[in-house]
């Protein structure tokens, strides 16, 4: 998968997608309990196994429901074993709409995932790629400088979430320990990562920013830039937390690249040359917009 920032396309605006890692021992287990908790209570039209070969790892659901009572979307989760030191599996989704996505309507990964889930069933939401972050949560930097460098540029690297960092300008009380998700529309609250500094850390988070071309305002708080920022990028520039929740809803409306208009490699949409994969298929290394991502929400629903 190419990871240039000229060798991109436009996230179409039809889609939402997400990537996470569940931790827990039988991830497909929850999904179809999920599932069958939203079947029978009306939430979705109805859902789906599509078969894999036999030798085949990974795990596929679909489901299909109505967005505001009238919008159809069809959705396709891939559960695949980790490999390597991080345990659990990763989960891919991919949601299509009828029409270009509401952010307030409820979130597509909540069509597989429980919600409210405690211990093994609330574990789907820890990041894909870097130990120790979780959507939903707030999320402390390291304090070894070098370790919240490093944390912060692996964050940036990923295609699939927006990444916030918050600074805290005084310790907090208990409202303000709280996670940022709570204040997103439903449909941006398991794709956005809270990186928090502490007020003792406002040198060494901007520090670890410098390489990534912005800084946090004490007290404030700054979208991480995707990296490499794909061509036209526009920085969003520091923000007050609270103002955040309208900033990022706004990327989705905004012209050109934004932090919600995530770039998928132009081979994806075409651009390159290289084998054909089957129609529907979503590859483990296919980004979110990608040629696979757009046939894959939901064939069997």
């Amino acid at each position: 998968m190419s990871n240039s920032a000229t060798d991109r396309a436009v996230f179409p605006q039809t889609l939402w997608a997400a990537r996470g890692r569940h931790t827990g021992p039988v991830p497909e287990e929850v999904v179809r309990r999920t599932l069958r908790g939203h079947k029978e209570s009306g939430d979705i039209d109805d859902f789906a196994e599509p078969p894999v070969p036999e030798d085949a790892a990974r795990r596929v659901f679909e489901a299909r429901r109505r967005a505001g009572g009238t919008v159809t979307v069809r959705a396709r989760l891939t559960l695949v074993p980790n490999e390597g030191r991080r345990p659990g599996h990763e989960w891919r989704l991919v949601a299509e709409a009828e029409r270009p996505w509401d952010e307030t309507w409820p979130s597509p990964a909540t069509l597989f995932w429980p919600e409210g889930g405690t211990g093994a069933d609330g574990s789907w939401d820890h990041h894909a790629t870097v130990t120790g972050l979780r959507f939903r949560q707030v999320n402390a930097l390291p304090a070894d400088d070098k370790e919240m460098r490093r944390r912060l540029r692996d964050a940036a690297r990923e295609a699939w979430c927006v990444n916030v960092v918050v600074h805290e300008a005084m310790t907090p009380d208990e409202q303000g320990r709280l996670p940022l998700a709570r204040l997103l529309p439903p449909g941006l609250r398991h794709r956005v990562v809270e990186h928090r500094a502490a007020p003792h850390q406002f040198r060494a988070v901007n520090w670890a920013l410098k390489d990534l071309g912005c800084e946090v305002p004490r007290g404030g708080a700054v979208l991480l830039p995707p990296d490499p920022a794909p061509e036209g990028y526009d920085p969003p520039g520091a923000q007050r937390p609270q103002r955040l929740p309208g900033r990022l809803r706004a990327g989705r409306t905004r012209r050109g690249p934004a932090p919600l208009r995530r770039p998928a490699p132009a081979a994806a949409a075409g651009g390159r040359g290289g084998a054909e994969r089957p129609a529907g298929r979503l590859d483990a290394d296919d980004p979110p917009g990608g040629a696979g991502a757009r046939t894959a929400a939901g064939r069997h629903v």
